[in-house]
């Protein structure tokens, strides 16, 4: 039995309950959430409802055999995507098939919800039932989002209800690119601090140090991923694909000659006032810095930081 791929919301009890004469209900990738109780519940075989705690080696019974839940330990946003690590005791010698999920609330019991699906990886258990993961997923989801996994016992298929919620962490910007030389020899360096949000007046800093001092820059990003296209004959790569949205010329700061000039723009408070350059919330967008660099021994009289890259909250 397959029930995958479904929306599961606005129940008044479960999202999803395996009766426990069922055995083999593989669910996979179904966003649920918004019920009044739990999103899967395996119904043991002496009856009862609600959140089924693991077992040693998961000898219990009931509806998909009560097939044990994932221990989550973490869940950090690493540029684009999601870092989890996590545990599974159950079946010795067996194989698993372990779907992780997010959600920007955790259920009031604290296991689930799935509205959104991440991805998956593959575990073995060892003789003592033990397998442990760390995976990066390729998807992603706002900092401060929930995030909770199921077990798949395999090839039978029997899913596991949610595990309980661990927090994502992390602003989730990852640096990327090399910057170019100016003519004194500065690498411009790109940083970020707060959380970017498609709906916040303010919060989320891009900055950039080590310019070349006195000259004027600004910074521009876009949403259609990275590239390392040369910048004219230079050392300067430009590392945000095209098209790209200027963010608004910066007055120079520092001392001509020296690598001591700085910028810094929120870009939250950007999109706020310019709705028209907002990405909107789920882009995954890449910036990088522009500034002037007249002696620049290249054909350009401009030089290129780094490049971060990081995804836009709601």
């Amino acid at each position: 039995m397959r029930i995958a791929d479904n929306v599961v919301a606005g129940h008044v009890l479960n999202g999803i309950t395996v009766g426990r004469q069922i055995q083999d209900a593989r669910l996979s990738r179904n966003s649920t959430h918004s019920n009044g109780w739990i999103g899967i519940d395996l119904i043991p075989s002496g009856y009862g409802n609600g959140v089924t705690p693991n077992d040693p080696l998961d000898p219990d019974t009931g509806g998909n055999g009560l097939q044990n839940f994932p221990v989550l330990q973490s869940a950090t946003l690493e540029g684009a995507g999601v870092r989890v690590t996590g545990t599974l005791n159950s079946t010795p010698l067996s194989d698993f098939t372990i779907e992780l999920f997010a959600s920007p609330e955790c259920d009031p019991s604290g296991f689930g919800e799935s509205e959104l699906f991440l991805g998956s990886t593959s575990v073995s258990t060892d003789a003592g039932g033990d397998a442990s993961f760390d995976v990066m997923l390729g998807s992603s989801a706002p900092s401060g989002w929930f995030v909770t996994a199921t077990a798949t016992a395999e090839p039978l298929g029997a899913t596991s209800e949610l595990c309980a919620c661990v927090q994502l962490s992390g602003t989730g910007v990852a640096s990327y690119c090399t910057a170019g030389a100016s003519a004194s020899g500065c690498q411009a360096a790109l940083s970020a601090s707060g959380v970017p949000s498609a709906t916040a007046a303010s919060g989320f800093a891009l900055s950039a140090a080590s310019v070349e001092g006195n000259k004027d820059g600004l910074f521009f990003y876009g949403s259609n991923g990275r590239q390392a296209s040369p910048w004219g004959n230079g050392t300067s790569f430009q590392c945000v694909a095209p098209p790209v949205q200027r963010a608004g010329l910066l007055a120079g700061t520092g001392t001509s000659g020296q690598c001591d000039g700085a910028f810094s723009q929120d870009l939250n408070a950007l999109w706020s006032a310019k709705p028209a350059k907002n990405p909107g919330a789920g882009a995954v967008v890449q910036a990088q810095l522009w500034y002037r660099d007249p002696q620049n021994p290249s054909n350009q009289t401009t030089s290129l930081s780094d490049a971060v890259e990081f995804v836009v909250a709601p």
